[in-house]
Order: structure tokens, then sequence, then C-alpha cells
């Protein structure tokens, strides 16, 4: 064994970090689809009946006093947000805006599996964006579990079936705010603070949802187990917001992206368990290739970094 120098001692930190780093992006997101899926799930089911932009607005009133409360808790308000980072801050919060408004018409007017799975389109169109605009790393192995991810996506949404209608075009639509959203958020320094940034988002959210309930929707009378479900989805879509963010800021685009796939596990379990949305074969296969994707992109990361070490270390 032959030790070259600090330089490739460096090297190797540089790539045991970069894969700490990728394996830790991967666990955030799982949580973030956890909790955009589960927010998804009770909305539909507890309020699909109510206008979207009265929906919003509670469930954000619930959300800014959730995350006040953990600001406060945490020191947060100690904390900052880049001056840099300001504008960053802002247009990742109008396109989560835009992003909100779109998906919950499509998720009130489709079935939860059939929503949710239009948004698997989000590993290619991320991934793609992030190699163009951000020159991020997009190799051959994970542009190929990326494909095979979607591939299974579109066995379990088969296109042209029932459950597709015109809003699917509102969640297309969605798609490409989120893709806006999540290049933004990689393009955020990890110094500025993710609850603040949670705050933020929660408050221009909710902003846009009692605007839009004011002129263009008539308000109604809530039931009080409505309400408890408004703040049961607030919860867990704290969680994604809190973790969706340090998700694109750890690893790389291409490693993490992949792991959004997770979300059509818990969309196809929830919507047999909800709404009687029984999966079918193709959709059961479709579901171990995704996740079949998610795991080879793991080990082809944890293979790599063991061949560069190898390099390092070894003549």
């Amino acid at each position: 064994m032959c030790q070259r120098g600090q330089g490739e001692r460096f090297t190797l930190k540089n790539s045991i970090d970069k894969k700490k780093q990728n394996i830790f992006g991967a666990i955030f997101m799982s949580l973030a689809m956890f909790g955009y899926v589960s927010n998804d799930t009770i909305i539909k089911y507890f309020a699909s009946d109510l206008p979207i932009a009265q929906v919003i607005f509670i469930r954000g009133l619930f959300v800014i006093i959730l995350i006040t409360f953990f600001c406060w808790k945490k020191g947060a308000f100690n904390q900052s947000i880049d001056r840099q980072d300001w504008p960053l801050v802002l247009l990742r919060s109008l396109a989560d805006v835009c992003a909100t408004s779109l998906f919950l018409t499509a998720l009130f007017n489709m079935p939860l599996a059939n929503a949710s799975a239009i948004l698997q389109t989000l590993p290619l169109t991320v991934t793609l964006l992030g190699a163009v605009i951000l020159g991020e790393r997009f190799g051959v192995y994970r542009a190929f579990a990326i494909f095979f991810g979607f591939v299974g996506v579109l066995m379990i949404i088969k296109p042209g079936s029932s459950g597709f209608n015109n809003f699917s075009l509102f969640a297309i639509a969605a798609v490409l705010f989120i893709t806006l959203r999540e290049i933004i958020t990689r393009q955020i320094t990890s110094r500025s603070s993710t609850l603040l940034i949670s705050l933020i988002t929660a408050i221009s959210v909710a902003f846009i949802g009692g605007i839009g309930g004011l002129f263009t929707q008539n308000w109604v009378v809530v039931p009080f187990t409505t309400i408890v479900g408004l703040l049961a989805a607030s919860v867990f879509i704290f969680i994604a917001y809190y973790f969706s963010i340090p998700a694109m800021q750890f690893g790389e685009i291409s490693f993490v992206s992949p792991f959004r796939f997770t979300l059509m596990i818990w969309a196809v379990a929830f919507g047999f368990f909800f709404f009687d949305e029984i999966p079918d074969k193709f959709t059961v296969l479709g579901l171990l290739i995704v996740i079949a994707a998610g795991i080879f992109t793991y080990f082809r990361e944890s293979y790599s970094t063991q061949i560069k070490r190898q390099e390092i270390f070894y003549d």
C-alpha cells in the first residue's frame, strides 16, 4: 500500500463527505415526500368539498403557528437569512404558492395516486435542469436509475386511463413550478435558517390563499372534523417544508432526485387504505421498479466511493 500525500487524503475526505451528504440528502428527501403525500391524503379525505383557497388559508395558519413555535424553541429568530439569499427565498416562496394552488386543484379532481404520479416526473426535470443550469454531475448510471424509476411510475399511473382528465394539466404545471423551486433552493446557502425559510414560505402560501379566497370564492362554514384534519395536514406539510430544503442542499441533485419516487409508495398505499383505490399487478410491479431504482442509486454511490478510496490508497 502506498500513501500518496496530503492532497490525496483531502480528496478521499471530500469523497467520503460527499457520500454522507448524498445519504443525508436522500433521507431528507424521503421524509419530505412522506410529509407531502400525507398532507395531500388528509386534505383530499377531509377537505375536498371546501374551496381550495380556504383550505390553503386555514392550513397555512396552522403551519405558521407550528413553525413559529419551533422557531422560538430552536432560537431561529436569533438567526438570519443571508442578504444575498433574500431574493432567492422570496422567489422560492412565490414558486411554492403557484405549485400548491395548481396541485391542490388537480388533487381535488383526480385520484390521489394519479395526481401524485405526475409529480414523479420531477426527478427528470430537476436533474436535467440541475445539469443545465448548475452544472451538476449527471452520469450514465444515475440517468439509468431515474429513467427506470420513471418507467415504474408510468406502469403505476397508466396514462390514458380513466384516472386522467383535463386537471392533469394543472398537475403538470405544478411540476414546472416545483422544479423551479428546487433549483432555487439549491442556490440558497446553508448559512440561512431552514426554519425561517419554511416560515416565510408558509406565510406566503397562507396570504395568497386568504387573498384568493376573498376575491374569487365564497367561504363556507368548516366542520370541526375538517378543522382537525387540516391541523393534522399542517403537521405533515411542516415536515415536508422542513426537510425539503436540506434535501436539496445536501448531496448532488442527480443522486437525491430518484428518492422522490418514494412518494409513489405512500400514495398507492394511502390510496388503497383511504380511498379504496386497489392497485393492480402493473401498479405493484411499478412500485417494485421504483423501489429498485432507489436502492440501485444508493448502492451505486457506495460502490463509486469504494473505488475512489482504492484509487487513492493503492497503486
